[in-house]
């Protein structure tokens, strides 16, 4: 599928303050024409991995702000 596509990550992480937060985290992508033979072959289950980059992303940088920062 060449068109834009999004994946939606619930995230449930604690923040600099011990708040516990469960945050959507939507992930606008589009696979590129001219790498169509990768996309397809050689990413075994691409959801699962980009869900995976997600939570790491998340998870390392939310518990460095406060509350207040994570939604502004």
């Amino acid at each position: 599928n060449m068109k834009i596509q999004q994946l939606d990550v619930m995230v449930e992480t604690k923040t600099f303050d011990d708040v516990f937060v469960k945050t959507k985290v939507s992930v606008q992508f589009k696979i590129q024409r001219d790498t169509i033979y990768d996309a397809f072959y050689k990413l075994e289950i691409p959801y699962d991995q980009i869900t995976s980059y997600v939570f790491d992303v998340v998870r390392a940088e939310v518990p460095k702000m406060k509350l207040d920062d994570v939604f502004v």
